[in-house]
């Protein structure tokens, strides 16, 4: 098992955080401003990750590849890519995090994810982008001022509760007809274009 605790890894010309078939828990740390990811997890690992700021890395934020992780807290910011990458059968959970200033937000290929209380804000393209039969659940979520998409969705699922979808610079929330949106009391607004029209109008209701 890999801890990392109270800890700055930074500067270092690869990946700040590798794991290959590995557990490991990350707390009150700071993953910033190396020369590809930040963390990148695969093969069966498994990480936490509380109260840590995660930015300025050369290649993206944190990369789950079947592996799985929890993120509590903290802030993943600023990378040169994507903030979150959930791929190949990855699952994740995020609780009270910040998602901000990334190239794209968080972007999903064949995994799932649940999310509470988070703000996916200021990312250059997309806040979420899910493909490829993923699945996502948001539970009050601040998905706003992105420099596309708040939300596109290709062949997957997204149950979206209480969140508030605002000023995205294309659509709020996109889906295509392979997709399937449920959700309810959402706020979506001040989007060039709030919903796709295969996106039911309920998900708006309080």
């Amino acid at each position: 098992t890999v801890t990392v605790a109270d800890s700055i890894i930074s500067n270092n010309p690869n990946d700040g955080l590798a794991l290959v078939n590995s557990p490991a828990s990350i707390s009150t740390a700071k993953i910033s401003d190396n020369g590809g990811k930040g963390i990148d997890a695969r093969d069966n690992s498994a990480i936490m990750v509380n109260d840590t700021v995660i930015s300025g890395n050369a290649k993206l934020g944190l990369s789950l590849s079947a592996a799985v992780g929890s993120i509590r807290g903290g802030t993943i910011a600023d990378n040169k890519g994507k903030g979150l990458e959930i791929a190949n059968k990855s699952a994740i959970m995020v609780n009270n995090s910040k998602v901000t200033n990334n190239v794209d937000g968080i972007t999903f290929d064949a995994s799932s994810g649940a999310f509470r209380q988070i703000e996916v804000s200021g990312n250059k393209g997309r806040g979420f982008d899910a493909a490829n039969k993923s699945a996502v659940t948001i539970n009050g979520g601040n998905i706003s001022n992105n420099g596309k998409d708040g939300l596109a969705f290709v062949a997957s699922l997204l149950a979206i509760r209480d969140s508030e979808v605002k000023s995205n610079k294309a659509f709020g929330i996109l889906a295509d007809d392979a997709s399937l949106v449920v959700g309810s009391g959402n706020t979506v607004s001040g989007n060039a274009t709030d919903l796709s029209p295969n996106i039911p109008v309920e998900i708006l209701k309080k």
